[in-house]
C-alpha cells in the first residue's frame, strides 16, 4: 500500500495549488477538505493530470494514508477553523507526527496550539504561506517582510529600516524580490548543517583550552554564570519575537565565551563570521518553549563538567547538544523545502 508523504487539509485554490505543485518534482501528496464537493473535485484532477496525489473523505482516511511520522499542512482560514481542524484531526495522530499551519495565525494562537499539540507528543509549526493562487501553484513567497508594519513596531521612519533591511540583504539573511519587496531568504537544512559542522569541529577542538581557562579564571567563570542565569530567566517569560530573538543572541554569546576561552582571536573571528545562530528567526512561534529551556539547561551541563575538569564530558557534552540544536531545526527547515 501505498504510504503519502505529505498531508494537506483545505482543498480551496491555494491548498489545490500547493498540493499539486508538491507532487510534480515527486512528492506523494493525500489530501482532505471538509466539503466533499471540493475533495470530489480534488480527485478529479488527480486522476486527469497522473500525479500520485489522494483525495480523502475523512480525517481517519487521510492519518492512515501517511506514511510515519505523519506531515500534515493545514490551509485553512486563520482563527477558528485551526482549531476545529485539530479537534478532527488529533485522535488519528500519534506522538512524533507534525502539523504545520499554513495560514496567517496570531502567533500567541499557535503557541496555544503547540502546548495543545505538544501534550499528546504532536508537533505543531506555524508557518504562513503568501502569494496568492499563482504563487501556491508555481512556488509561494514565506514570510513577507512588510515596511509599514517594521515601521509601526518600532515606531520609525521607513528610513533607518531600510537601512538595517539593506545590511539584512548584504549579509545574505534577507533578499529582495524586484517588484515584489523583500523576504526572509529561503534558509536550508544544508546550509545549517554546515555551520552545525563547522561549530562543532571548533568547539571540540578548543574545548580543553577553554576548561583550563574557566578553572583558572574567576572573571570568565563569573560570565558564564551571568549568561545562563539571565537567559534561563528570559526563557521562561518571552512573549515577543523580538525577546524571543534575545534568547537566541544570548546562546550565541555562551558558544563565543566557549571560543574566547579557547584563547585564539583569529579562531573566534572566524566563529563570529559563520553567522551560526541566523536559523533563531526563523522558529519563533513554531517550536514548544520547552525545546528552547532545554537547550539552556545543556549549556548549564557543558560549564558544570568544565568546572569539574573533565574535558571528555566537556566533549561529550557540546556534541550532544549540537546534534540535539540540528535534530531541532531540521524538521522545520526540512519541511519549509517542500514547498518551493
Amino acid at each position: 500500500m501505498l504510504r503519502y508523504q505529505l498531508g494537506i487539509v483545505g482543498l480551496s485554490v491555494m491548498g489545490r495549488g500547493l498540493a499539486f505543485n508538491l507532487a510534480e518534482p515527486g512528492f506523494s501528496v493525500a489530501g482532505y477538505n471538509f466539503e466533499p464537493e471540493l475533495t470530489a473535485s480534488f480527485e478529479s484532477e488527480c486522476h486527469d493530470s497522473g500525479s500520485s496525489v489522494l483525495g480523502c473523505a475523512s480525517y481517519e482516511t487521510l492519518c492512515a494514508a501517511l506514511e510515519r511520522p505523519r506531515k500534515v499542512l493545514l490551509m485553512v482560514l486563520a482563527g477558528a477553523p485551526v482549531d476545529a481542524v485539530l479537534d478532527g484531526l488529533l485522535p488519528y495522530l500519534d506522538p512524533g507526527d507534525v502539523i504545520i499551519d499554513g495560514g496567517n495565525s496570531y502567533y500567541s494562537d499557535t503557541q496555544t496550539r503547540q502546548t495543545r499539540c505538544e501534550a499528546c507528543g504532536i508537533y505543531f509549526l506555524g508557518l504562513g504561506v503568501s502569494g496568492g493562487a499563482d504563487g501556491a501553484r508555481v512556488g509561494p513567497a514565506l514570510e513577507k517582510i512588510s515596511l509599514s508594519d517594521l515601521c509601526a513596531r518600532y515606531g520609525v521612519s521607513s528610513t533607518p529600516i531600510k537601512q538595517a533591511l539593506n545590511r539584512l540583504i548584504a549579509e545574505g539573511l534577507v533578499e529582495s524580490i524586484p517588484r515584489k519587496g523583500c523576504r526572509v531568504r529561503a534558509f536550508s537544512w544544508s546550509d545549517a548543517d554546515e555551520l552545525f559542522e563547522l561549530r562543532l569541529m571548533m568547539e571540540l577542538h578548543f574545548a580543553p583550552q577553554a576548561t583550563a581557562a574557566i578553572q583558572a579564571s574567576s572573571v570568565l567563570r563569573s560570565r558564564f554564570e551571568q549568561n545562563i542565569k539571565d537567559n534561563l530567566v528570559l526563557v521562561h517569560s518571552f512573549s515577543t519575537a523580538d525577546e524571543y530573538c534575545t534568547t537566541y543572541e544570548m546562546d550565541q554569546q555562551f558558544h563565543e565565551l566557549l571560543m574566547i576561552a579557547g584563547g585564539n582571536r583569529a579562531a573566534l573571528r572566524f566563529y563570529k563570521s559563520l553567522n551560526s545562530h541566523s536559523y533563531a528567526a526563523y522558529l519563533f512561534g513554531k517550536q514548544p518553549r520547552t525545546q528552547t529551556i532545554n537547550g539552556i539547561l545543556e549549556h548549564q551541563s557543558i560549564f558544570e563538567a568544565m568546572l569539574n575538569g573533565d574535558v571528555p564530558s566537556v566533549c561529550s557534552q557540546i556534541e550532544s547538544h549540537i546534534q540535539n540544536a540540528r535534530k531541532k531545526i531540521s524538521l522545520f527547515l526540512k519541511m519549509r523545502e517542500t514547498a518551493p
